[in-house]
């Protein structure tokens, strides 16, 4: 965030629940989720961003996963890497 304001996050878990709004956290800190799916199949994961000024970014791009069973994933330590980049380029201009 441009302002260092605190950032809040919304995910989206592809089978029909969300998150909510977690945090705040810091601005620029590295940020862990983790989601227990109840059916195998694919699924589309997106997720925005807002800070504590109520700024809020668009969605991501979706990241498709595969479960072949119920499992719980950390995302960031896994594949998020990459969805980070882009919701720092979508707070950079909020």
């Amino acid at each position: 965030d441009p302002q260092n304001d605190e950032i809040f996050y919304f995910f989206d878990w592809g089978d029909g629940t969300d998150s909510g709004w977690v945090g705040p956290f810091d601005s620029g800190v590295t940020v862990e989720a983790s989601h227990k799916w109840t059916e195998k199949g694919s699924y589309s994961i997106i997720v925005k961003a807002k800070d504590t000024e109520g700024h809020e970014s668009e969605w991501s791009e979706p990241l498709s996963v595969s479960m072949p069973k119920t499992k719980i994933i950390n995302y960031f330590s896994i594949r998020f890497n990459r969805l980070f980049t882009l919701l720092d380029k979508l707070i950079s201009i909020l």
